[in-house]
């Protein structure tokens, strides 16, 4: 893999904004591959609080980048600060990736197509079926719409922020049924249970934390759960559900997806997969947060 050294010279660079980010694996995730591919690229991280935001994207601009992805917490708010943004990004009020092109920064979600690509590889049935999501943030907004379009016409939001919960709900709610509830309402235990599929959408649990983000007796084993944090493998959360005999999604599969449709974007080529799932794998074999 490449090395940030005076000695290397990209022909152009990539990025990751957001707060934290110093667990991500998109960093090795896209060296590695621009390697492999041959690209004279870079990827780079740069840790970005929320009120640095406009000055972040000024200089990103100032420096040449091609395109970056965003995490929290600027997937929704980002969306005022760029030139154009996709339909798909219209309609969640979200955006996960960036490209600068002719001095345009223009959003783009590929979070929606990356989460649904491993439902759709499992063939599970969801038509019909009651979804609870975690969180409220531009990944909350991105699952509901992509779980929408798989049918799902009931959704409860369990969140910390009973206000940011109320305004998906009022943004994403017209098509849909989207109850929001406080996660420490006493009702939400209630929805969690009646719940076909579970969607972890905070970053609890992410390594080297071994926090639930939800009371983890409230689990049954009919349950799906797609968990979003992709460091560790697994989390926590995924392998109790798994040692229940739920159906699980562990978080490094969306990681994936959704960066294999930034780097379609960026370069015009189709990424290769299959590596970069190894990439992944290989990086998190021993991190499991079992204990």
């Amino acid at each position: 893999m490449k090395s940030l050294n005076p000695v290397y010279n990209p022909s152009s660079f990539f990025g990751l904004i957001g707060k934290p980010i110093d667990t991500s694996l998109s960093p090795l995730m896209f060296n590695s591959i621009f390697d492999q591919s041959n690209i004279n690229s870079v990827y780079v991280p740069f840790t970005v609080a929320e009120h640095d935001l406009k000055n972040a994207l000024l200089g990103l601009r100032s420096l040449g980048v091609s395109g970056f992805n965003v995490t929290i917490p600027h997937k929704v708010s980002i969306i005022n600060e760029l030139d154009s943004i996709d339909d798909v990004s219209l309609k969640v009020g979200a955006v996960n990736t960036v490209s600068h092109n002719d001095d345009l920064l223009m959003g783009f979600n590929t979070d929606v197509e990356g989460f649904l690509r491993p439902l759709k590889d499992m063939n599970l049935s969801l038509k019909g079926k009651k979804a609870s999501i975690l969180g409220s943030g531009g990944a909350a907004r991105s699952c509901i719409f992509g779980l929408s379009t798989l049918g799902i016409d009931d959704f409860s939001i369990i969140s910390r922020n009973k206000l940011t919960a109320d305004k998906v709900s009022q943004d994403l709610g017209n098509d849909v049924t989207i109850h929001a509830f406080s996660s420490s309402d006493a009702s939400s235990e209630k929805e969690f249970k009646s719940s076909d599929i579970i969607v972890n959408a905070t970053p609890i649990g992410r390594y080297p934390s071994n926090e639930f983000p939800i009371n983890i007796s409230w689990i049954s084993n009919d349950q799906i759960i797609y968990d979003l944090v992709a460091n560790p493998l697994k989390t926590k959360f995924v392998l109790t559900a798994e040692s229940l005999g739920c159906i699980i999604i562990p978080g490094y599969l969306m990681l994936v997806e959704q960066a294999a449709l930034s780097f379609k974007i960026w370069t015009g080529l189709d990424a290769p997969i299959l590596l970069m799932k190894n990439i992944v794998e290989k990086e998190l074999g021993g991190i499991t947060n079992e204990s």
